[in-house]
């Protein structure tokens, strides 16, 4: 998985989650960190964006742990991939539940 995906990603899923739970994401750890960043950070330790991914997404503690010990950068990034793609399928179904409800 590439950085520009995992990022536009992120960015999608950030988003589209309820406005409620993105301010307090926000206001518990401040906004997504820029993807421009110095290559040479990116290649010792990934970009900062993917360590604030990892802090803000909902995870159990232990697959947390899991990917942050990861040492290769791309393993991270394939892992963070696959968490956001889980949780923008459970975002549309809760989106088009309520929209269907809401109808009725």
């Amino acid at each position: 998985m590439t950085l520009e995906k995992v990022y536009s990603s992120a960015s999608q899923w950030l988003q589209d989650i309820r406005p409620a739970l993105r301010n307090r994401i926000s206001t518990h750890f401040g906004s997504m960190p820029p993807r421009n960043e110095a290559w040479s950070r990116i290649a010792q330790e990934g970009p900062q964006w993917t360590w604030w991914l990892l802090a803000i997404l909902p995870l159990d503690p232990k697959a947390q742990l899991a990917i942050l010990s990861m040492s290769s950068l791309q393993r991270r990034l394939d892992s963070i991939y696959k968490v956001l793609k889980h949780l923008r399928s459970v975002t549309r179904r809760e989106a088009s539940s309520s929209a269907t409800s809401s109808n009725r």
